[in-house]
């Protein structure tokens, strides 16, 4: 069901769609599994079309060649595609156990109430952020990912963080709430959003529309973590409640056709991130099809770019890009080169401070 302007959010629009889909997680876990088992190597795609078929089946990575097809063959299966599923499959469970919870019967009222409730202050804070930095300073916005770890133990201190990364040169701050990296994800993203003047980012695995509510509740501006390679059309019904919430939801996105998926099923902003390779093996062009996928965009749609090193920041301005995604690794990796005048013994708030600097100061010259 598409939302038109004038329509009511309908959440049975959105249920069926999810619960099918995210049910396969589980059945072609089990299919994988009972592969393994027998005592017998089967046959290797050996054709581009058919790595293809075969990688389709799996939901998660689409092959680019027959090579690449041999790599993630039954017998020699690829960790991320695995770690991926692992991931989604626990968060299903997860958002499953709580729809159980609550009733399917609650789940619906609350999500019809969110999108009819009167609202205060603007909508699509996200975009007008990104609009009044490019217009003011003429560069894409620096969205820096703050998380627990690294001494950082509570929500008090996530907050400090955030405040000394703005600081530093971001214009926002981006708050992982997945369980698996903090035992009080919304109270985390709570805190820091009563800290900070500037529109928050919520950044989760994303699949049902109650997760968007949660974050929105929590003061969340935009959400990160809708992944077309994931939810599958399903990107499309997400991207449009959170439409409904005054929210943006970029669309994860890692090759042409779902580029092309994305414009015809009308998501008005997609994400690219240069740190999974774009379902590459080969790290050296995955800044460059990122730059293609970006440019590729139609005229008024926002995309975003994470980053893992400074070539690519320096790519993704001259793409086009509206925002820079910098994530935690892209500061484990990058301190040393970029933070030459941070001592040995920095915490990890100053590297961060430093290649933020740094960050800042090449899309300021650009």
């Amino acid at each position: 069901m598409m939302i038109q302007p004038g329509m009511q959010w309908h959440p049975c629009a959105c249920r069926a769609p999810f619960r099918a889909h995210l049910a396969h997680a589980d059945v072609r876990a089990a299919r994988n599994q009972r592969k393994r088992l027998r005592q017998r190597t089967p046959r290797q795609p050996t054709s581009t079309a058919c790595a293809k078929r075969h990688t389709r089946q799996s939901g998660v990575h689409c092959c680019s060649s027959a090579e690449d097809a041999d790599a993630t063959a039954p017998d020699q299966p690829d960790p991320a595609k695995n770690a991926l599923e692992g991931i989604i499959r626990r968060k299903y469970r997860q958002i499953m156990a709580r729809v159980d919870d609550m009733g399917m019967e609650a789940v619906e009222t609350q999500l019809s109430t969110a999108v009819s409730v009167d609202r205060q202050g603007p909508d699509f804070r996200l975009t007008r952020l990104i609009a009044t930095v490019r217009e003011e300073e003429g560069r894409p916005t620096i969205i820096a990912e703050v998380r627990r770890g690294h001494g950082t133990s509570t929500p008090g201190d996530l907050a400090k963080s955030a405040a000394a990364a703005m600081d530093a040169g971001a214009d926002t701050v981006a708050i992982c709430s997945d369980a698996e990296a903090t035992p009080q994800g919304l109270v985390d993203l709570f805190t820091v959003c009563r800290a900070i003047k500037q529109p928050v980012v919520a950044r989760d695995w994303y699949l049902h529309p109650i997760q968007l509510v949660d974050a929105k509740e929590a003061g969340a501006a935009a959400v990160l973590g809708i992944t077309m390679s994931v939810t599958g059309r399903g990107s499309s019904i997400l991207s449009q409640y959170a439409s409904a919430l005054g929210m943006e939801a970029p669309v994860e996105i890692v090759n042409k056709q779902q580029s092309d998926e994305a414009e015809k099923l009308g998501i008005p902003f997609v994400s690219v991130n240069v740190g999974i390779q774009l379902t590459l093996g080969m790290a050296s062009i995955a800044a460059q099809i990122a730059a293609a996928l970006v440019q590729d965009q139609p005229f008024g749609n926002l995309s975003m770019v994470g980053v893992k090193s400074m070539a690519d920041v320096t790519k993704a301005a001259a793409a086009g890009a509206s925002c820079i995604f910098v994530a935690d690794s892209f500061f484990e990796a990058n301190a040393q080169q970029l933070a030459k005048h941070v001592p040995a013994d920095a915490t990890f708030d100053e590297m961060r401070q430093a290649c933020l600097e740094e960050v800042l100061a090449v899309l300021s010259q650009d």
